[in-house]
């Protein structure tokens, strides 16, 4: 289990919190979030930092073989600046992109954007059924054609529209919000079909997880995990499962070993067929973490990992993206902020950190050191292979970005 720390080659985003991303085709596709801007005046000698969305027509590429970044302009009908939305990858080219915080506030509205011609549309009037309450900071699996979503923190829903049986939902009381309003944390579980664009209340079995947001989430084969995630002013470490073929909780997982801390704004993601890797957070003292375990599924027991220091950018990081990769094992974390997002001044970063839960596979060892380091001298006998084959052996985007193709 290794972590690098890639150097970037050219020109890279912002930085930025709150954002989503997705891994498609090699790429992790970023959009959305928000960042630092300022300072501005607020009357003479008073500065102050402000939060800005960033822009909702583009999204950044990072190329995983080449670790590059493209900035993409997308058309259509753009979804407003957000950040704590939720994001997934159907139909093999479409990102969804539901709910999340705007400057209108939370939303609960839904739009997709084609990976192949990076065209949005805005799905929300087409899709019937009863929809969630606005909301923002939830998660999201996938199951099929399904999207199932659980939790966040909102508006209170319409008791008229959504099935109480379906989990509930708990006004902010929290004597740690400056203000409290009509918002609270839930616990319902919304499936969307993205066949037939139908909102679905599924019943449920089990012992559903209590109202949260900012949890963070995994899936391993047709089960879904959850763990942490905010409810008034804790934090907290619990594990649950969901079996998303039939639709049955878990309840509360017992679980051994160095067992996290709560926490909230996390990742969590598939290392193996029956390992999670959790990185980072904001805990109960308010302090953004930088400590990594691995869950090992078929023992439900924690072990934690030596995370190593980096001197250009703090491991610290909390409201970041991580996405699995089609290496196995191998997860890339990428923004987030680095200090509390609390602080009158948080620093937010745009770095990439990649975590390798077992080696690359040797074909991907050995061409990568033919490039490197032994291009020049076989060139001309690689270059007599058939396309598809060479195409298989190495890495396509590394050779063209090296202007060997």
């Amino acid at each position: 289990m290794t972590f690098v720390f890639p150097s970037i080659n050219g020109r890279k985003p912002e930085e930025r919190s709150g954002h989503v991303a997705v891994h498609f085709d090699g790429y992790i596709v970023v959009w959305g979030g928000y960042h630092r801007h300022g300072p501005e005046v607020a009357f003479p000698g008073v500065h102050f930092v402000v939060d800005k969305y960033h822009h909702s027509n583009e999204v950044w590429l990072y190329c995983i073989e080449t670790s590059t970044w493209k900035q993409i302009e997308t058309s259509g009908e753009e979804p407003p600046p957000m950040s704590g939305s939720s994001a997934c990858v159907m139909e093999g080219k479409s990102m969804f992109i539901f709910a999340g915080h705007c400057d209108g506030g939370p939303t609960s509205t839904v739009f997709a954007l084609d990976l192949k011609t990076f065209v949005w549309e805005n799905l929300t009037s087409r899709i019937q059924g009863n929809p969630p309450s606005p909301r923002d900071k939830l998660c999201c699996w996938t199951h099929n054609d399904l999207i199932l979503y659980f939790g966040g923190y909102g508006l209170a829903p319409d008791p008229e529209r959504v099935d109480q049986s379906n989990g509930y939902f708990n006004f902010n009381s929290s004597g740690e919000e400056q203000f409290t309003d009509n918002r609270g944390w839930n616990s319902h579980l919304f499936v969307l079909d993205t066949s037939s664009l139908t909102w679905i209340q599924p019943k449920t079995k089990g012992r559903p997880p209590s109202p949260r947001a900012a949890q963070a989430s995994a899936q391993i084969a047709n089960m879904a995990y959850l763990f942490g995630g905010r409810h008034m002013e804790r934090r907290r470490n619990d594990l649950h499962s969901l079996n998303m073929d039939t639709l049955e909780w878990s309840g509360s997982i017992s679980t051994t070993g160095n067992v996290p801390q709560g926490r909230t704004w996390h990742s969590l993601s598939p290392a193996s067929d029956r390992h999670l890797f959790l990185y980072g957070g904001f805990n109960n003292d308010q302090d953004a973490l930088g400590d990594a375990y691995i869950l090992d599924i078929s023992t439900m027991t924690w072990f934690q990992l030596t995370v190593p220091s980096n001197p250009s950018s703090p491991m610290t990081r909390m409201w970041h993206t991580a996405c699995c990769t089609s290496l196995p094992g191998e997860v890339v974390i990428f923004g987030g902020c680095t200090s509390s997002v609390l602080d009158d001044d948080p620093n937010h970063t745009a770095s990439i950190l990649v975590f390798r839960f077992a080696p690359p596979h040797l074909n991907w060892l050995c061409a990568d050191a033919i490039v490197n380091k032994y291009y020049s001298t076989i060139s001309k006998q690689l270059k007599s292979l058939p396309k598809n084959l060479r195409a298989s052996l190495f890495l396509h985007r590394r050779l063209k970005a090296l202007g060997k193709i």
